[in-house]
């Protein structure tokens, strides 16, 4: 087999630096630079062959993007507005959450509509910063009517125990 120089040529995600001076049984190891940053030593046939395309970022984005239905996810983390969404309704509908007693168990729902993160996204926008989901007056099921994005303070001076914020 001819040695064949590579070196500045990108495949994928991919741009050869150089031979590492190592090798994998017969053939030589290259270093590449992967387009997010990252290093990756590897054989140049590989990388040509399309075999690796990438350090593993690409394989990462991929998953994230494969799992995340509601395509609401920055760098591979569900955004607030979806971990809200979701923490609504593990209260109301998980008996094995912490909160459950207090939601679901107290007969407090989330709309049938809202069984989709989609409709809830349409329906309340994105979370502002420094909100979290609130029932007005702390009272009824989660539904477009009865809910909103409050602050802390909001939530507390309609809570119905009217507990102070400490």
């Amino acid at each position: 087999m001819k040695f064949q120089n590579i070196e500045g040529q990108t495949f994928n995600y991919l741009t050869a630096i150089g031979l590492t001076g190592k090798k994998q049984g017969k053939q030589l190891l290259w270093k590449f630079s992967c387009k997010c940053g990252n290093a990756v030593v590897t054989l140049a046939w590989a990388v040509k062959s399309g075999h690796t395309k990438s350090c593993g970022c690409l394989r990462n984005a991929a998953l994230v993007k494969r799992f995340t239905k509601h395509g609401h996810d920055r760098e591979g983390k569900a955004t607030p507005t979806y971990n809200s969404w979701y923490a609504m309704t593990q209260r109301c509908r998980n008996p094995k959450n912490k909160c459950y007693k207090n939601y679901g168990g107290a007969g407090v729902f989330v709309c049938k509509r809202w069984s989709s993160f989609v409709n809830f996204l349409a329906d309340m926008g994105e979370r502002p910063e420094g909100t979290t989901l609130g029932r007005f007056g702390d009272v009824g099921n989660y539904t477009p009517k009865n809910c909103a994005w409050q602050t802390r303070v909001e939530q507390v001076q309609t809570r119905r125990d009217k507990r102070r914020l400490i």
